[in-house]
Order: C-alpha cells, then structure tokens, then sequence
C-alpha cells in the first residue's frame, strides 16, 4: 500500500475499536492512523470516546438534510447553523491530525464505522470557507488496499457514458434521439427481456406508490459533460443517452464496456421501516438522520435491494414483467456487473452514499459498495 502511494501524498485511516470488557452493541472508541507521506513512520493519534462523535455525525448530518427546507430558515441562517455544527465536527475529526499532514497535496482518507457517512471535504474552515476550497485534496477510499493496482490491467475500454434527462413515465426505448454512435451501441439492447441478473421487485408497498419526477436540468448537465469530455478526448469518446434511451437495459449493456460513468438522476435508499422522503428533491427516501452506528444491516435480507438509481420507465415498474427490467437499478444488480474496466463513476443523484454501515472494514452496503 505504501509503494503504490503518489508522491506528496498521506494516509488518515480511521479504525473504531472496542477493548474486551466494552459489549458489541457500545460505541466504539475511535483513533486514526496517520502516515504523514510514503517515506514516512505511521503515528496513532486517540481521537476519544465514540459517543460524543456519533452525536456530532447525527447533528451534522440532520442539519444538512433540514437546510432552508420549508422557509423556517433563510439560506444565511441555515449556512450559519450548519458551520456551527460542522466545526464541532471537523474539530473531533479532523483538527487532532491536521498538523501531521501539512505538506501533502492528496490525503487519502479510509473512515470506519458511523465515519462512513461523513464527507471531511465539507468541514467549515475559518469564517466562510470549506476545507475542500483550502486543501489539501481528499481522496476517500474504503480500504488501505484500494490503493494497489491488480496483478491483472483492466482491458481496454470506451470513454464516457452519460446519463440524464430520464423519462420516468415512458417505456424505454433503444433509440438515443441523436448520435451515430449511441445508435449502433444501442441496436442491440432491445426493450423486452434480456441475458444477465435481474433482482427482484423490492417487497415495499409504499416503494411501489412513489412516482418520480422529472428532471429536466439533469439533461443539460449530461450535456455538458459530455461536451467538455469531447471537447478533450474527441466526440467519438461519448455516448450520451437521455429520455427513453437512458434505459436499465442500456445501461447493462454499457457501463462494463466504459471507462468512466456519470449518472444524472434520482436515487434512493429505503430504510427498514419502507417509508419514501420527500418527492421534491432527487432522492425519494432514505436513512432517516438518526443516530449511526455499525451491526447488521436491517430491513430485508439483502441491504443492496435497498440502494438504487431510477432509469427510464421507472414510474412504470409496477407493471414490468417478471422477466423485464423495472427501470430501478439496484445496488444488487450493479453488484453482479463487471465494471472491472471502470476507473470513475459519477453518481449524480439523492442518497448514493446512503446504507447500513459495518464496521471491520466494510463500510456503507449500498451503492458506494
């Protein structure tokens, strides 16, 4: 791990640990691992009882998700009561290893436990500005062995597949609208059934009563993605799909075959109590900003059939055929693509970063995972 770490760069890996006479159900004591650069010895840093960190998450991560929600609070008071509570939290988490990695320009962060579900790049720094705007930049990974490359390269693989501007409430359909490329891609992905796994529908009778709404902004930003990407690599790099033809079908057929992936969408994650969020942002459910912790994941026996992304006819999943996609694609499903040749996705939707968390090394079992 130390070899295939750049130049000028650190590691922080938290860990959360219980000693022996601490039940499994307590908050764990946190530390972090701190390896100032790769030339470097590590220094453990004791970070405290994990009680007090959890309340700084669960009050992070509630004052986030309220915002000015609703017009209770104006967007310089909402900013104002997020800083507060982010400072308590940067000052837990980060500020005690802060000194020991002045220098590096990347830091690689692996978090543990409840740590999964915090973004360190959206700590408060001073009096208005974002640690992401000061440096250094921030790299999470969920293990220290993320950092090593495979015995084995990838193959070889297209460019850019982007996706945006989905049509919840039309059938999919394999025409893209425009482009010679996306067209003979997509010759053959029919819209009836396809070879490949399918999971199955999420048994959630409020899932179901969900409608997703349109997003016609998440059309101009595949756009411009893939102008820009073009504008680099050549237009012959891009495949872009939007309406019908951003399809859980197309997809399939796709991503594997594509370095890098951008998804402009709704997402979701449903807890164990099946109950859908909002339906005006782009995420329709989700944890619940609660108090987190590790253990074993609720809800149903497979917490990927959770997570998802909505694709074309979506709202149309009701009557989808056993054997057709429902255009929900779920952490499950992605689970058994082989994106081997993938070396970026952009998941541009509510609650992708959502899931139970485990702790061990495992992180959050959603679609981070």
């Amino acid at each position: 791990v130390v070899a295939a770490m750049p130049e000028r760069s650190a590691m922080v890996a938290y860990a959360g640990y219980r000693s022996r006479s601490e039940t499994v159900a307590g908050d764990p004591t946190y530390l972090a691992f701190v390896l100032p650069d790769p030339d470097g010895a590590p220094v453990a840093v004791s970070l405290g009882d994990g009680e007090e960190i959890h309340d700084r998450i669960t009050r992070w991560r509630e004052d986030a998700a309220h915002g000015p929600v609703g017009g209770s609070r104006t967007p310089e008071e909402a900013e104002a009561a997020y800083r507060e509570v982010g400072e308590a939290l940067r000052q837990a988490l980060w500020d005690p290893i802060a000194d020991l990695v002045v220098g590096a320009e990347r830091v690689f962060v692996v978090p543990d436990h409840a740590l999964h579900l915090v973004n360190p790049a959206a700590y408060p720094v001073g009096e208005s500005a974002y640690l992401v705007e000061s440096g250094p930049t921030l790299h999470l990974v969920s293990t220290e062995r993320d950092l090593v490359d495979p015995d084995v390269p990838p193959a070889a693989a297209r460019g850019l597949l982007a996706m945006g501007g989905v049509t919840f409430d039309d059938p999919p359909s394999p025409d893209p609208g425009e482009g010679a490329r996306a067209t003979d891609l997509l010759a053959g992905v029919p819209p009836g059934p396809q070879p490949g796994f399918r999971g199955k529908p999420l048994d959630c009778p409020q899932f179901l009563d969900v409608r997703f709404a349109a997003l016609p902004a998440s059309s101009e930003e595949a756009d411009q993605v893939s102008r820009i990407w073009g504008e680099v690599h050549g237009s012959d790099d891009v495949v872009t799909l939007r309406g019908p033809a951003a399809s859980e079908a197309a997809f399939k057929q796709l991503a594997p075959e594509h370095e890098v992936l951008h998804l402009a969408t709704h997402g979701f994650f449903l807890d164990a109590s099946c109950l859908p969020g909002s339906p005006s942002s782009r995420g329709i459910g989700g944890m619940t900003p609660s108090r987190p912790s590790g253990g074993s994941p609720s809800g149903e026996g497979n917490s990927l059939r959770l997570s998802g992304l909505a694709l074309a006819g979506a709202n149309l999943r009701g009557s989808a055929d056993p054997h057709e996609e429902d255009g929900i694609l779920t952490a499950e499903e992605l689970a058994a693509l082989d994106l081997s040749r993938v070396r970026w996705a952009v998941l541009s939707a509510c609650d992708t970063g959502l899931g139970p968390v485990m702790g061990g090394g495992e992180g959050v079992l959603g679609l981070r995972r």
